[in-house]
């Protein structure tokens, strides 16, 4: 029996009386040379214009306004334009530099070219260490174990924007 998270881990082992491993993600079983073959000939329409930017990517309607206003601010910081991939589709979703059709391979596309990542989901932090880009995790006080364990076995809890 295995599971991604140390705290599911313990619940298992007490509920199960069994030994639990704690596994990798199985999107990280792989390096960034087995994602580019999926990328193989594939044209992602938003590269079209060869720019570098900031790439955006926010899931839920729960700190959305503020998590988009950060990333707003560090993209201005580094003096990048800011590439949003809407999976909201809000009233916001109308907004001038949101992506709202994006597909499986254009994220892997936007997140491999991209100069920087902030996200709050799992998966595309993990795309951002798989293509080794700098990212920065948005998070509010129902911290996301997956993510923040990762981050501490690397060594890289700095990357936490904490919100709440």
């Amino acid at each position: 029996m295995s599971t991604r998270e140390e705290k599911a881990k313990k619940i298992l082992e007490e509920c199960t009386h069994k030994t639990v491993d704690v596994v990798l993600d199985p999107t990280l079983f792989v390096d960034s040379d087995f994602y580019d073959t999926l990328l193989k000939g594939y044209k992602c329409e938003y590269l079209a214009v060869k720019e570098k930017y900031m790439l955006a990517v926010f899931y839920g309607r729960k700190n959305l306004s503020k998590f988009r206003k950060s990333a707003e601010k560090l993209a201005q910081k580094f003096s990048l334009p800011l590439k949003i991939i809407n999976v909201n589709f809000g009233a916001a979703a109308y907004a001038s530099n949101l992506i709202n059709d994006a597909g499986p391979l254009d994220f892997l596309s936007l997140i491999k070219n991209a100069e920087c990542v902030c996200t709050n989901s799992f998966h595309n932090m993990a795309f951002a260490l798989i293509y080794d880009r700098p990212f920065y995790v948005f998070e509010d006080n129902a911290l996301d174990v997956r993510k923040v364990g990762i981050l501490k076995t690397l060594k890289l809890q700095d990357r936490i924007v904490y919100w709440g």
